[in-house]
């Protein structure tokens, strides 16, 4: 009787974490398709940047969730997070290379790599925000958020 308490005690638990990081990524949603509006409608650069950050924010809680459930993506995700404002100071090209494409992450297993753009999209956007916005900036910003879009559906069926 005591293990089957236990049993049902720990699927209760996990059925409340799925639950809570569901609620998550849906807020993360939530504020990148009002990002993509902001920018759609010519927002100030610092309105876009503030989404970012938010989104950053927003972001930190899921990869740790994530990582409960993935051990074996604790060192890259966790190195992400550590660096979420190192990143948002780095040039375009910069970040690109040792982010985007990984030249600058610990190796980690292949499921570790979708969630790390939460935090790597929005920071190329906060990169962009610093300086004046010219069409060809915001058609970037709103890619890097549609594209950090698609990484949250996959991302959320993998859960």
């Amino acid at each position: 009787m005591k293990s089957l308490c236990m049993a049902l005690c720990l699927l209760f638990i996990s059925s409340c974490a799925s639950k809570s990081i569901h609620k998550d990524v849906d807020q993360y949603k939530e504020v990148a398709e009002r990002l993509i509006m902001n920018n759609d409608k010519g927002a100030e650069p610092m309105v876009l940047k503030q989404d970012a950050v938010e989104l950053i924010n927003l972001a930190k809680p899921i990869l740790k969730k994530y990582t409960a459930k993935n051990p074996q993506c604790n060192e890259l995700l966790s190195h992400i997070i550590a660096k979420s404002t190192f990143m948002q100071n780095l040039t375009l090209s910069e970040i690109e290379d040792k982010f985007h494409d990984g030249n600058g992450l610990p190796k980690a297993d292949e499921t570790c790599y979708e969630p790390k753009e939460l935090i790597v999209h929005p920071s190329t956007v906060v990169i962009l925000s610093k300086s004046k916005l010219t069409t060809e900036g915001r058609e970037q910003i709103k890619d890097e958020i549609e594209e950090v879009l698609g990484h949250l559906d996959i991302l959320k069926e993998s859960l």
